[in-house]
């Protein structure tokens, strides 16, 4: 039984192919009747259809790698800079660690005939922060290097005359005021503001200008003098 069924098999492939197969030519032919591209036909479609060579390709690899490593340098040179930046940091440290330097004073009384050059001593203290202000001299001494920011203002009495104030530093005139006499409906007040430098021992002052005998009203705090440690 079984070697009918092999019998029969190999009849029918006999048969198959006696009617359906062709010669490797005619399968070639068939293949490029039916429009088979052969090698060079298919690269030349890859290069119309932008598909790059490996050339190409391993180029623009390349060319990114560059780029990453470019960048990469660039990011590490930032981190380092970071990096020393938090190591070191600048801050800048006054001379005097954690201490504040500011002062504030006024006149209770009135001061008359003051003379040309003649220190104002302001004798009531609102604030004197390290101490630095002398109201027995009426100056300020400076205790640690920096930027200082003084304000003054003064008003005159009744008196004929005006009165002229300026600020001084180390015997140098910094900026200057000038009030009035006080009228009837009419209450005046000259004063001025400076930002200056100071090294540590300096004298800071006001002091009268320009007339003679001249007065300040003292009272209800009209007059005052006042500085601060800025950085």
């Amino acid at each position: 039984m079984k070697k009918f069924i092999y019998l029969l098999l190999n009849t029918c492939i006999i048969c198959s192919c006696g009617n359906s197969m062709r010669s490797v030519d005619n399968v070639s032919e068939a293949l490029s009747g039916s429009s088979v591209q052969s090698v060079n036909d298919i690269s030349e479609a890859l290069s119309d259809n932008s598909v790059q060579s490996v050339d190409d390709v391993c180029e623009a690899f390349n060319k990114r790698m560059l780029d990453m490593e470019r960048r990469q340098s660039v990011y590490e040179k930032k981190i380092k800079e970071l990096e020393t930046r938090l190591l070191n940091p600048t801050v800048r440290k006054r001379s005097v660690a954690d201490q504040h330097v500011a002062f504030s004073t006024i006149l209770t009384i009135n001061e008359d005939h003051i003379g040309l050059g003649q220190t104002i001593k302001f004798y009531k203290i609102i604030l004197n922060d390290g101490a630095r202000y002398s109201k027995y001299s009426g100056t300020f001494t400076v205790p640690v290097a920096g930027g200082y920011m003084f304000s003054y203002f003064f008003a005159h009495t009744g008196e004929p005359g005006k009165t002229w104030l300026e600020l001084m530093h180390n015997g140098k005139k910094v900026n200057a005021g000038v009030s009035d006499p006080a009228h009837v409906y009419q209450d005046l007040q000259g004063g001025n503001t400076a930002i200056i430098r100071a090294q540590v021992g300096d004298a800071i002052w006001m002091e009268a200008f320009h007339e003679n005998d001249a007065t300040l009203y003292g009272t209800v705090g009209f007059s005052s003098f006042s500085g601060v440690l800025l950085y």
